[in-house]
């Protein structure tokens, strides 16, 4: 079967990463979403392929490379799609272009399936950002998904047609649950801090719900998607530990009630050189609108 342009050109991007300048940060990134739960469960990062098998682990790695295709790095913001397209991107076909900025742009968020149209397209509802369902253009994933499955993925606005990218996990009721209460909890911790600055700075900042607080947030929290299926999805293979011996009202915890805990239990990973866009560069966005009269629908300038 012959490669399409996005296949093409997610190679041509592995193969730039592969140069000194992003090899490390390409490990840091993986670390940062693989490492927390091999510690927690004492394991080698080398024994999951093994563990979890070749097209789960494949989709681990493919989640960890698509977030760090959209990570700015120190010093002065340095993206390695940036980096390529200025240095290569003459030689990609436009639909190859279009993709690698589709995915430069884009978050990992929670999605539920309300409808598919198998072989054609499936509708999908954003759980952290609201709005209303979007279809999404995926002959394959629309033959396997069903109604009322929930997913982590990016969906790509890309022309008139929105797609998903290659880096997908299903989760449960449980695991999406835990990971909605853990948004809400970042949410509400990055609002306070960011009413703190914009008063520092003298920022009227109005109502916060028009500002891209979600978006800011998710940029971060992709790591935590991968950690959250992995501590489920750990305990019940063959030979793997449970963390701790985790203890829930006095009964040894089931895998999906692990979930509740695990992404304030897996230890934090070591900070890393990536740029996290903080209550500061939120403060800086805020200040290019006109508050008074919301600019133009209250967007970024």
């Amino acid at each position: 079967m012959q490669a399409s342009a996005q296949d093409k050109a997610i190679a041509a991007v592995m193969k730039w990463a592969q140069r000194e300048e992003w090899r490390g940060r390409l490990g840091t990134v993986i670390a940062d979403h693989l490492g927390p739960a091999c510690e927690a469960f004492d394991l080698d990062p080398a024994e999951l392929p093994d563990l979890l098998g070749p097209a789960a682990y494949a989709q681990l790695i493919g989640c960890a490379f698509e977030d760090f295709l959209t990570s700015d790095f120190e010093p002065d913001d340095h993206n390695i799609v940036d980096d390529y397209l200025k240095r290569r991107g003459w030689k990609e076909p436009v639909p190859g272009r279009r993709y690698l900025d589709a995915l430069r742009r884009s978050v990992m968020s929670l999605y539920d399936v309300v409808d598919t149209t198998p072989g054609r397209h499936f509708m999908a509802r954003d759980l952290i950002r609201g709005g209303d369902p979007v279809q999404v253009r995926d002959k394959l994933a629309s033959q396997s998904l069903a109604r009322w499955d929930r997913l982590a993925a990016r969906m790509l606005p890309i022309g008139t047609e929105v797609h998903m990218a290659a880096g997908v996990l299903p989760l449960s009721f449980e695991e999406s649950g835990a990971l909605l209460d853990e948004f809400a909890e970042v949410r509400k911790s990055f609002t306070r801090s960011v009413k703190r600055q914009a008063k520092r700075a003298g920022v009227p900042i109005g109502d916060l719900d028009q500002y891209p607080m979600e978006a800011a947030i998710l940029g971060e929290m992709a790591p935590l998607f991968t950690q959250a299926w992995l501590a489920t999805t750990l305990p019940g293979l063959q030979g793997v530990r449970r963390p701790g011996s985790r203890i829930v009202r006095g009964r040894e915890a089931e895998p999906c009630s692990v979930a509740r805990h695990a992404t304030r239990a897996l230890p934090k990973p070591a900070k890393s050189q990536r740029c996290a866009m903080g209550a500061t560069d939120l403060i800086g966005c805020l200040g290019r609108i006109d508050l008074i009269g919301h600019g133009s629908n209250g967007k970024v300038a």
